[in-house]
């Protein structure tokens, strides 16, 4: 027994140091989970039935960012179709990019489901001498089983501490989509708008076979002057009677650099 305890410890403490954010960032936004959900699409928390505490690094474009989040299911672990088609969940997550200011977030995230549509939303804090505040917003629809569309509004209001300051907005838009072509094989494809400067085209597959995961995509500008490769790894396992793992890593290429990111998440039974 003493044993098992000093187990789930050890994976706790290794949440903050084995980090981040997965692929789903480029290539499948629309069945993110976990803490990839938050950042991207916090909607699909709707679908999170057992308590999560997980963490990610990730390095792109010379940038490094490490996470740390606590998701909670609330009711939707109640959740019964016959009785109500209502469910919530919910989280805090950490998000730290050093080299950037200001160099913490804090992501509250509130999520709810109305099957077969559901909805998230983040309100963000970031600490400064004068304090910033943010919300994030996204909406997605599953379509006949294999069909995820998935829409999500980043920094669509912005705000300071200051008393008269205004509400500013300048949204990055993610347009996702997902097709389960047969149980394990889906595609991917998502459109990203950031304030009407550019866009951002990534088209991905992933292979699922319940503890591994395999994924690959492309991504680019609609420019189509540079693309930038990904491949990812997933492993899923069991901790006895404790709950679930989840190792995730992988790698991109891009101006002749290798990004990289590897992640853990723990859920409780």
């Amino acid at each position: 027994m003493h044993n098992k305890i000093l187990t789930v410890f050890v994976v706790l403490l290794m949440t903050i140091y084995v980090s981040a954010s997965t692929m789903a960032g480029s290539v499948g936004a629309a069945k993110a989970t976990g803490i990839d959900a938050v950042l991207y699409n916090p909607a699909s928390l709707a679908k999170q039935s057992q308590r999560l505490v997980g963490g990610g690094y990730s390095y792109n474009d010379e940038k490094t960012q490490l996470v740390l989040g606590y998701l909670e299911p609330g009711f939707s672990n109640l959740y019964d179709p016959k009785i109500s088609n209502f469910r919530l969940a919910g989280g805090i997550t950490w998000v730290r990019t050093p080299g950037l200011e200001p160099k913490n977030q804090y992501y509250y995230t509130i999520v709810f489901c109305t099957q077969p549509v559901y909805g998230g939303l983040n309100l963000i804090y970031k600490p400064a001498a004068t304090p910033t505040y943010g919300m994030d917003l996204s909406l997605a629809v599953d379509w006949f089983d294999k069909l995820t569309t998935a829409i999500t509004l980043k920094d669509i209001l912005t705000w300071t501490g200051n008393r008269n300051a205004p509400l500013t907005s300048a949204p990055q838009v993610r347009l996702a989509l997902s097709y389960q072509i047969n149980e394990p094989l889906a595609m991917n494809f998502d459109i990203v708008n950031t304030s009407g400067e550019k866009t951002d085209l990534s088209l991905g597959a992933s292979y699922d076979t319940g503890s591994l995961a395999f994924r690959g995509g492309v991504s680019t500008e609609t420019t189509f002057e540079q693309f930038v490769p990904s491949l990812g790894f997933s492993y899923r396992g069991n901790h006895g009677d404790f709950g679930l793992f989840s190792l995730n890593l992988s790698l991109n290429y891009k101006d002749n650099k290798i990004g990289h990111s590897a992640g853990f998440s723990y859920s409780f039974l």
